[in-house]
Order: C-alpha cells, then structure tokens, then sequence
C-alpha cells in the first residue's frame, strides 16, 4: 500500500468541560480545629465544665453546620435535576405538534445508532470543519469514499451557527472537536446570552448540532451500506464499536491540502495543490477495524476517473439535496409571494477574500444577470450603466467584464429556459415604481441572497434596487418565516431560526426561473449546481 504515516489513535479524551462544580467549604486551619475538637470534648464532658456563653455557641456551630449541609444537598439536587425539568418543558414545547418534531427530526440521542444495513465491522471516520458547505462537501466525500471501501460511514452532527471550527491539522481539530460537544453545559441554556455567564458558556449561544437528517433524506443512501450517527467526538466514544487503537489506522494531516484520493494510478503523480496522493484500491487494503481521516473539504479531494465511481457520486450529490419538508413549505410560500415567476441571485461580500474583491464580484454578478438572463449585450449594459447614477464599483465599470466560461456546467446543459413574461402578478408591493424601464422585463421579481448586514442600504447593491424595481431580500417575509420563530432545538434548546435562514435563503434561491452566484462561493456553487438543477428536474453539475 502506498506509504503513508500511520498511527495509533489518540488516547481517551478526559473531558470535564462544563462540569459543575460546588465549591468546597473552606478548610479550618489546625489551630481552629484543634480549638473545635477542644470545645467538642469539652461539651460532652457535661455542664458542669461548660458556661452558658460557650453552651451556646456550641449550638449555633451545630445549627449552623446543619444548615449547611441541608443547603448543600438542596443545592445538588436543584442543579442535578434542573435540566430533566428544563428539556421536559422543552418537549412538552415542541410535542404541540409532534409532526412538526418529525419531519424537522433535529436530535438522535448520543447512543450508537446504526441507520442501515451493511458491513458494520469496519469504519471510517473524519474531521469536519468550517461552515455548512464545507461541512457539507467533506460529507459527500466521505459517503463516496466509504462506499468505494467498503466501510460503515461515522457521520458527526452538522455544526451551524457563526463560529465555525477552523481547519487545524488532525491531532489538533480532533481535540477542538472533542471539545466542542455540549454535554454538561445544559446549564448554560437557563441564562440569556446577554447576561453574564459562566466562562465554560462564553460561546454556547453561537452555534448549535443537528442531524444531517434534518435536511436532506438519507434513505437511499443508507440502504447501501450503514450510516453511523456519531454525537460525542471523544475517543472514548469509539468503545461502544469495541474499537482498540491497535484496531484504528490514522491518515494525520498536517495541512488542508495534504491528502487526495484517486482512483486511477495514473493520478499518483505529484499535485501542486495536494501533497501527497493515495491510491484508494490501496488504502482499501487496510485490515484495522476504523480507518481515521482528518479533513475531507474540497471538491477536488477525490479525483474519480472510473465512470462507475463518476456515477456513485453523482447519486450521492443528487440526494444531498435540502429537503426538510417544514422548510420546503416556507421557499414555496415566499414563491408564491413573488408570482413563482422570479430571478434570484447570490451576492457574498461580508468576508476574507469576498470582502476583499466584492466591487468586482457584484459587478460581475450584474452583467451575468442582464446577459444570461436577459440576453443583453455588452454595448447594452455598458450603457445602462453610463445612464445610472450611484453606481459603486469605480473604474471597472469602463469596460465589460470577461466572459468565464463554466466548462463542468457545460457538460450537463439543462434544457432552454422559456422566455420571461412582460408583466408579473405579485402578492407583494414592490418597494419602487416600475416606471421609464430600459426593458419591461426587468419588473421581474429579484430575490438576493447575501450576507449583507443591511443589504436594502448597501452602496453595492444599490445597482438592483434601480434596475429592478421589484427587489426582495429574505427580510421582506416576516410573516412566512414565523412559522420558526418558536422552533426550538432540544438538544441545547437553542432558538433554531437564525440557524435555519440561511438554508431557507439558498432553498428560495434554488427555485428561481434564473438563479446567478459569486464565483468561488460554495454556498453560491451547491444552490447553481445542485438546488436550483434538482429542483428543476435537471441533472446536476459534478466538479473535481
């Protein structure tokens, strides 16, 4: 087999994060409880060794000492017993309507729970890391890899919120991982997260576990071979798969971008991107029990060469679509809102290199917007932008941006779009008259997804709201979100909705007739080419 470290799993993980702690009564010096014992003797020794002041300083020690320990049994039991109260009332909560509890399906509890049958005898393992569509693309990879080797899949929960984990090499993100995990912190949960807390609940409102299940129908996927929820990231945790570490091989990466798989030994040779490459035939050579692997993010970790592997991921991505059916019910909703004739787009600025290039990005978002959608040409959309005002991105707006071409969409072409209607039917006021427009088309409905803190006054966006004078952003559909106003998550009872909006943005964004994104997005990558072709019926476009 090609040669690659390997090791021993890390040992046991003794974790106390969280655990409560009542504090100890101080302790008496010698001297004090030599003079207490004296007293004590004295005591029982009879009255007749014992004034009445001592006599009664005797009893309040006594009393006193009683109440504390009456005081400290309260105490243990009120705290050790708090959280049965707390998650009882949130299930009495959510059980209103038990349906709506099912088809959300947010929490397996932390046993082992094997979700198909197949070869249970032999495991793979990762890491993930960074936000949703990172997490997400490191999960294909791992469904695909564990099939091609044969093993059951160990799939951690889906970590959501604003505090992602970092990429970190394997000793160190499998410990942050570890880490990571909220059991013991349930008291955290009783205070507001804008009151003082406790140091250990510093982030425990930032970001909460579900189940891939919540999402995404993993039914046929588990019907290959079994899916293995895995709640707690300790090592411990692997004895309840009587796992040894001299059962467990460990792929330890030092970097992102240290391994990649192929299937094709022609493949072997060196990539300026990973370090080293391994043979998957090789590595399913293997005879320990768990196979351990760090990071699994990137579109090109796999490189897959054989058609039947091309195709096992193609089926794997094609079910990794968002199907939760309570959000379904909102996209159609806010669908429906804007006639279910409408154009979307996905605008990311907010951050690292987006922020760094967003003049260009929105630019080029705009022009792909007027020449695919709505067939303009350069000379055209030079000159609607001469005509406007306010218009943010500087000196690049001289000269028409290039013309990329997306060479793995153009493998899967989808069928031609029906032409665009002059006029739309709204259940929504649009926020602009629709008047003096260069084409009547442009009264189309346009949703924009971004992370855009306030994007209605973005000096970026400002481009859309004149050019489409029916423009809406998710805020516009307070009364269709309600319905996750009160979802609660009962794992950490964690309000979910600002968990759940973003994939609401991307699900709405994916029904679109026409839908654009930002190049190098992911999120803007998994609604273009998986969402939006899925939900039309289209196949999906593969990369890597």
């Amino acid at each position: 087999m090609h040669s690659v470290r390997a090791s021993a799993a890390s040992p046991s993980i003794s974790l106390e994060k969280g655990s409560y702690r009542l504090r100890a009564p101080p302790q008496i010096s010698t001297g004090s409880r030599s003079r207490l014992r004296s007293n004590h003797v004295r005591a029982l020794s009879g009255p007749n060794h014992l004034g009445d002041h001592e006599t009664q300083v005797a009893v309040i020690i006594v009393l006193l000492a009683l109440a504390t320990v009456s005081s400290f049994g309260a105490a243990y039991y009120l705290y050790t017993t708090r959280w049965a109260n707390v998650a009882n009332h949130y299930g009495d909560t959510l059980s209103d309507d038990s349906s709506e509890v099912d088809m959300l399906d947010l929490w397996t509890p932390p046993a082992l729970d094997f979700l198909g049958t197949g070869t249970e005898d032999r495991f793979l393992s990762y890491l993930p890391h960074s936000g949703f569509h990172n997490q997400r693309i490191a999960f294909e990879n791992a469904l695909v890899l564990s099939r091609m080797l044969n093993r059951s899949l160990i799939i951690p929960p889906v970590r959501l919120g604003n505090s992602p984990l970092r990429y970190m090499n394997f000793t160190k993100l499998e410990r942050q991982l570890a880490l990571s995990g909220k059991e013991g912190l349930h008291h955290c949960a009783l205070s507001s997260q804008y009151q003082y807390q406790p140091v250990e609940c510093y982030d425990y409102f930032d970001y909460t576990l579900v189940s891939w299940r919540s999402f995404m129908d993993l039914t046929v996927l588990r019907t290959a071979h079994s899916l293995v929820e895995r709640w707690d990231s300790s090592q411990s945790w692997l004895q309840e798969l009587n796992i040894t570490q001299d059962e467990t091989y460990t792929l330890e990466d030092s970097s992102a971008y240290h391994f990649r798989f192929v299937d094709s030994r022609a493949e072997l040779s060196a990539d300026q991107k990973f370090q080293e490459s391994i043979q998957i035939e090789d590595l399913a050579q293997a005879s320990a029990k768990l196979l351990q692997i760090g990071t699994l993010f990137g579109s090109s970790r796999l490189r897959l060469r054989k058609p039947e592997n091309l195709a096992l991921r193609r089926n794997i991505r094609r079910n990794m679509t968002l199907s939760n059916p309570i959000l379904l019910s909102i996209t159609d909703s806010i669908g429906a809102v804007m006639g279910n004739v409408y154009l979307a787009v996905h605008i990311r600025i907010g951050d690292g290199v987006f922020s760094e290039r967003q003049q260009q990005n929105v630019r080029r978002v705009w022009w792909r917007l007027l020449r695919d959608a709505f067939g303009f040409d350069d000379g055209r959309i030079l000159g609607i932008e001469r005509e406007m005002t306010n218009l943010s991105w500087g000196s690049a707006g001289l000269v028409a941006p290039d013309r990329s071409r997306d060479l793995a969409a153009l493998k899967v072409p989808h069928p031609h779009l029906p032409p665009l209607p002059s006029s739309f039917s709204l259940d929504h006021s649009c926020q602009q008259p629709s008047s003096n427009l260069p084409d009547p088309r442009l009264s189309i409905p346009l949703f924009i997804s971004t992370d855009a803190s306030d994007p209605r006054s973005h000096p970026l966006l400002q481009p859309f709201l004149l050019l489409f004078p029916c423009t809406f952003f998710l805020s516009n559909f307070t009364s269709e979100l309600g319905c996750l106003n009160d979802l609660q998550n009962p794992y950490d009872a964690l309000k979910l909705k600002p968990f759940l909006l973003p994939f609401v943005d991307a699900m709405v964004a994916g029904k679109a007739r026409y839908m654009i994104g930002t190049e190098g997005s992911t999120f803007s990558a998994y609604v273009q080419d998986v969402l939006w072709r899925t939900y039309h019926g289209w196949e999906i476009v593969q990369r890597g």
